[in-house]
């Protein structure tokens, strides 16, 4: 069964839907387009569209996705080119949501592939652009809105680059896309500096993700570790408020192993507790750190902050 949304858009953008977020297509048509959303085996033929867009999805897209991956290679080698995007991962220094379940290994990407993103925090690759052809990848969400929307501009450099060889002008993807992106950080767009207050940090309270119920579907939680690395690594002390055990990780945040580390290295503390007002109100009173870090935790942790500052 497909979908059209915005029927009236001006470009023409085929949407496979392996797990489709609704931002995605709300960005797609807010910048334009019109986007038929197919299911993720359906057979889709060049000339249904101007743009083919893949979305993110779970799962091994090896042993699940067969068909898509067919759909994909179809539009790769054909002599149309039709620009698609894959959504699946990127870095860039941009800050965007993201969840790792699978990666691309570099060291086994074709030649006419280049990377275009790396994950600063373990090296895993986050995207890829094709050096001749309008093809490029992202593993992370540029649609996601719970923070900062570093990355969202990729939908319009998308749809640019869609219209180029629409209108039979075609741009080079990789160094427009590279420009576009730089632009983001360079002059006007430059990031200010850090407040003054950032270097009398000296301890900070990470509020990591809440336990999970019974039959209630969940992520690895590896923010937190990653947000207590950094801030070792600036020297500033951490006291980590988090009930969730990673059971699938070398290094389980709630593990007593991960705890005497913590506090044999830097004076850490772990708290495996609810995270509630009043028991981040009690650490607040024990340790009085400089401040608090609330988007390592997801809704509840953003929601707990929401509480006390109200």
């Amino acid at each position: 069964k497909q979908c059209v949304f915005n029927p009236t858009g001006n470009i023409s953008i085929v949407c496979i839907d392996c797990g489709l977020k609704n931002n995605q297509l709300r960005i797609l048509c807010q910048l334009g387009a019109k986007v038929t959303v197919f299911p993720w085996n359906h057979p889709v033929k060049q000339d249904r569209f101007d743009g083919l867009f893949l979305s993110s999805g779970p799962g091994d897209p090896q042993t699940q996705c067969r068909e898509t991956i067919t759909i994909i290679k179809s539009g790769i080698t054909s002599e149309t080119i039709k620009p698609p995007c894959l959504l699946e991962g990127t870095q860039y220094c941009f800050i965007a949501s993201q969840n790792h379940a699978f990666a691309v290994l570099t060291s086994h990407v074709d030649k006419d592939w280049s990377v275009l993103f790396t994950n600063q925090n373990d090296l895993s690759n986050e995207g890829l652009i094709h050096n001749s052809k309008p093809f490029f990848s992202v593993q992370f969400y540029p649609e996601h809105f719970a923070g900062l929307r570093d990355a969202k501009n990729l939908f319009q450099i998308f749809l640019d680059i869609v219209q180029s060889y629409k209108l039979a002008k075609p741009i080079n993807a990789e160094k427009y896309l590279v420009e576009q992106l730089s632009k983001r950080v360079n002059g006007a767009n430059a990031p200010p500096p850090p407040p003054a207050f950032c270097s009398r940090l000296k301890k900070v309270l990470i509020l990591g993700s809440n336990g999970l119920k019974f039959g209630q579907p969940g992520e690895f939680d590896c923010s937190a570790n990653q947000a207590v690395k950094a801030m070792n690594e600036d020297n500033i002390s951490t006291v980590l408020l988090n009930p969730r055990n990673r059971r699938n990780s070398a290094e389980p945040i709630g593990s007593d192993r991960f705890r005497r580390t913590l506090i044999l290295l830097s004076l850490n503390q772990v708290y495996p507790y609810a995270i509630t007002p009043q028991h981040v109100e009690l650490i607040l009173r024990m340790h009085k750190p400089t401040g608090i870090l609330l988007s390592f935790g997801e809704e509840i942790s953003l929601n707990c902050g929401i509480k006390l500052h109200e």
